[in-house]
């Protein structure tokens, strides 16, 4: 073989070499950019699935109501001194407009876990008699796989101005009252998302009224106690709810049983010992723009089937309810 032959079968060897190793390399960055593909597809997948491991949800929101209408005991019970007897003597409850500062409302939910706090400083001045009224409500639920426990507390007070008037002189009245409950249930779901929960509570509640006479020109009279009464609970809690994505229903139907720990021996006068509630509470959240779910208005409805007893401690929410709810996810 001359020269000239073997020097062109080096080149064409080189050139089939070069080839070989382009095509591979082609190969190689092929493969190497579907891996990529691979990677970004499945990480993405991961965050995907993060969204929808319990646990993962939160959600906080901030309640403000947007018209002020409570409902209270009835001045003319104040005024009779005979707002002890609860429901046993007419008339017992009546809605009133309370001013002052607005009475927000704290929820913070996860999946296993929910809080909401509410309280504010009420004021009201129809009729002649200036009430103000501060209350304030707070609860915790807290889930391990279906066990639920939680608690509940309160704390109320309210004082009006010259509620008894006589012959150079007028009494003002005040009231407090205080106590919570604490329970066991059952929760299927997320309180950040879809939930039916059903709970027993016990606890124990009280509540005192004083009245101070106020005579012209004289200062320094004291409180004088009219009533002190204990009463211990117990009740049965049924709520749920379900989260679309512009809409979220909740419902809360709560049955409620007072007994007296001191009896009493005349219900006209000091009311029955046994006390009864049973209240149904409605909640429809909407999200006017989708993208921007920041701004919510909540519709609260509440229908009351007992005595509405629970206003001999503390003022209630009206049966209509609008609010604008600032919620953070």
């Amino acid at each position: 073989m001359n020269i000239a032959t073997r020097i062109s079968l080096i080149l064409i060897s080189s050139t089939l070499l070069c080839y070989g190793y382009g095509e591979a390399a082609e190969r190689g960055s092929a493969l190497h950019e579907a891996r990529d593909g691979q990677k970004e597809q499945s990480a993405k997948n991961q965050r995907e699935q993060i969204k929808k491991v319990p646990g993962s949800r939160k959600l906080f929101a901030v309640d403000m109501p947007l018209f002020p209408l409570w409902e209270t005991v009835s001045i003319d019970r104040i005024m009779n001194g005979a707002i002890s007897a609860g429901p046993a003597v007419h008339p017992w409850s009546e809605v009133s407009s309370f001013g002052g500062w607005p009475v927000p409302r704290l929820n913070f939910s996860t999946d296993n876990t929910f809080f909401r706090t509410e309280g504010g400083v009420m004021k009201n001045a129809g009729g002649g008699h200036e009430r103000n009224a501060g209350q304030i409500n707070m609860a915790f639920d807290g889930s391990v796989w279906y066990a639920l426990l939680g608690v509940d507390a309160l704390f109320s007070q309210e004082k009006v101005s010259s509620a008894i008037s006589g012959i150079n002189f007028n009494a003002d009245f005040r009231r407090r009252s205080y106590g919570g409950k604490g329970w066991v249930g059952i929760k299927i779901g997320s309180f950040a998302d879809d939930y039916i929960a059903v709970r027993y509570a016990q606890g124990w509640i009280g509540t005192e009224g004083d009245s101070q006479f106020v005579v012209p020109d004289v200062d320094g009279i004291e409180w004088q106690p009219l009533y002190l009464e204990e009463f211990q609970t117990r009740a049965v809690i049924l709520d749920g709810q379900v989260r679309l994505s512009r809409l979220s229903q909740n419902v809360r139907a709560e049955k409620v049983v007072y007994k007296r720990v001191k009896r009493s021996t005349d219900p006209l006068v000091f009311g029955e010992n046994y006390l009864g509630d049973f209240t149904v509470r409605s909640e429809t959240e909407l999200i006017p723009l989708k993208k921007h779910d920041l701004i919510r208005m909540v519709l609260a409805g509440t229908k009351d089937f007992g005595g509405n007893n629970k206003l001999l401690f503390q003022n209630d929410y009206s049966a209509v309810r609008i609010l604008l709810r600032i919620a953070f996810k």
